[in-house]
């Protein structure tokens, strides 16, 4: 056993050196009893500035390579259920999701834990490739996976036929009938295809406030009001996301708090109505200690984006 901590030290004490000499970044460990499948992690800096945090695994030891070592090579000493059980920690958290291997002499290589290519088809053992060593050369690799989830390739699209709210007005005003609504959304938990958000939106008083705030436009108000049942599909339908602004602060109890405001387009074509994109925004604060790390996320905003510009594009796509 003893021997055991000395060699998961020996691989953590590698990437908190990595972190600072080469990345210019700083490791911060989580508490050894946290059994989650994640050891600590990267706060990663451009500048002077804290912009991401890359969650790591840390497995030391020669007793995690085959003994004969090829570009690909699967990970040993790693149960089927141990990966199966931490699959799921990895893909949810709000950042990229290493795994660092460190042998007796110090060599090291980083897996990419969010990359269907890291996996067997069945997802039950883990695969490690040569190239990705753990040194200078992945600065540039990890600064991608922080910059891939950025923008989103492509986006969903949905077919509205239906104008939802002023269906169910009656002697209701839209705001009533809107509010009510919301408080609805506020009782679920809306799955998505996005991993990092799946089941994690909460409906709070920031959204609503946000959406109705008096120095808003009137006509905004009713736009984001008439959009407001457009929310579930659109969380459930993508995949991706834009991060839109970023900030980070160390609290006076020692947290070090990074909060983002993230944005999921969507491509909407409405039987009555001109087509938009639409634009549902997030507010997710992440916290971390030397303890724990936190990870919250509120819905903030609807409503349609750069309409004018995009309009012809979506009349006569495709």
């Amino acid at each position: 056993m003893g021997d055991t901590y000395r060699q998961e030290a020996l691989c953590i004490n590698k990437v908190r050196y990595i972190a600072s000499q080469f990345f210019h970044s700083e490791f911060i460990e989580f508490p050894g009893r946290i059994d989650n499948g994640l050891d600590g992690a990267i706060f990663w800096r451009e500048g002077n500035k804290i912009i991401d945090a890359i969650y790591v695994q840390c497995k030391g030891g020669d007793s995690y390579f085959p003994k004969t070592i090829s570009e690909k090579f699967t990970v040993q000493g790693i149960s089927k259920e141990y990966v199966t059980k931490h699959i799921p920690v990895w893909q949810s958290v709000s950042g990229p999701a290493i795994m660092v291997l460190c042998n007796e002499q110090e060599q090291s290589w980083w897996i990419d834990l969010k990359s269907d290519s890291s996996y067997d088809h069945e997802k039950m053992h883990i695969y490690g490739y040569t190239k990705n060593v753990f040194d200078l050369s992945a600065k540039e690799p990890l600064r991608q996976l922080i910059r891939k989830k950025y923008l989103p390739k492509e986006l969903p699209s949905l077919s509205i036929f239906v104008p939802f709210l002023t269906g169910c007005l009656g002697k209701e005003s839209l705001k009533s009938v809107a509010c009510s609504y919301y408080h609805g959304l506020r009782e679920k938990k809306l799955p998505s295809k996005c991993k990092e958000l799946d089941k994690k939106i909460v409906f709070s008083r920031v959204g609503w406030r946000h959406i109705t705030r008096s120095k808003r436009s009137q006509s905004r108000i009713v736009q984001s009001f008439l959009l407001l049942p457009l929310i579930p599909e659109i969380i459930k339908q993508t995949a991706e996301y834009k991060v839109v602004d970023r900030s980070f602060m160390v609290s006076q109890t020692g947290k070090t708090i990074i909060e983002e405001k993230i944005a999921l387009l969507c491509e909407c074509k409405f039987s009555y109505r001109f087509p938009a994109i639409v634009k549902v925004v997030l507010i997710r604060k992440r916290e971390f200690t030397e303890k724990s790390w936190d990870d919250k996320v509120w819905f903030y905003s609807i409503y349609e984006e750069k309409r004018n510009q995009s309009l012809k594009e979506l009349l006569f796509k495709g």
